[in-house]
């Protein structure tokens, strides 16, 4: 895993702000919607001042700047997105179960998410890097987490180094799919993403 995924796995773990810090959610929960809105390029502090009804000065005393604003955003829907996933995940015992409803779940998220599919559609350009391409730490993640998961429940002697390969194949499928709707698979249709998922996903692991 890259340093950069690495730092954004332990930011997105830890929180830099109190839990009963009702401000600062109020200022990232309005941050989240000013950029769902009007894409991040084209938000300011202010904007998010009167969204959140505070003064810009109660904003900063919380987040130096607007790229502290936009880092905390990320990081929080990231937080979200890990306890989501793993509460979705833990109903089942079998890993080949786990991995197709977290492939279900991560690209119902991803399609339906209204901060990525903004950025996507406003902000291509700045998406896109930290999903593909090396050292994209989104793909690192995905690729650690698949990774590290499959070599803790199956117990076929891989090592974490040998289950990457198969791992960074099934991470920049789903990133794919999550990028680039359509295609042949109705993947709004959460009974054929999993049948895609046993059907080609699940193998591509166990190779």
């Amino acid at each position: 895993m890259s340093d950069l995924a690495q730092r954004v796995l332990q930011a997105a773990a830890e929180q830099a702000w109190p839990d009963d810090d009702a401000i600062a959610e109020a200022v990232l929960d309005a941050a989240l919607r000013q950029f769902e809105l009007f894409g991040i390029a084209k938000s300011t502090v202010e904007d998010i001042a009167k969204r959140a009804k505070v003064a810009r000065v109660t904003v900063y005393r919380r987040f130096p700047g607007k790229d502290a604003l936009v880092e905390a955003v990320v990081l929080r829907e990231l937080r979200r997105f890990q306890a989501d996933l793993a509460a979705a995940m833990a109903p089942f015992e079998h890993p080949e179960d786990q991995l197709t409803e977290g492939f279900v779940f991560t690209l119902r998220t991803a399609r339906s998410h209204g901060l990525f599919t903004r950025l996507l559609e406003s902000e291509p350009d700045e998406v896109l890097p930290h999903l593909i391409g090396d050292g994209a730490p989104f793909l690192d993640l995905g690729r650690a987490f698949v990774a590290a998961r499959m070599v803790a429940e199956l117990d076929d002697g891989r090592s974490y180094d040998e289950m990457l390969v198969a791992a960074d194949v099934a991470s920049r499928v789903v990133i794919s799919l999550a990028i680039a709707p359509g295609g042949l698979v109705d993947f709004d249709d959460d009974e054929a993403a999993r049948a895609f998922a046993r059907n080609h996903l699940v193998r591509i692991l166990e190779l």
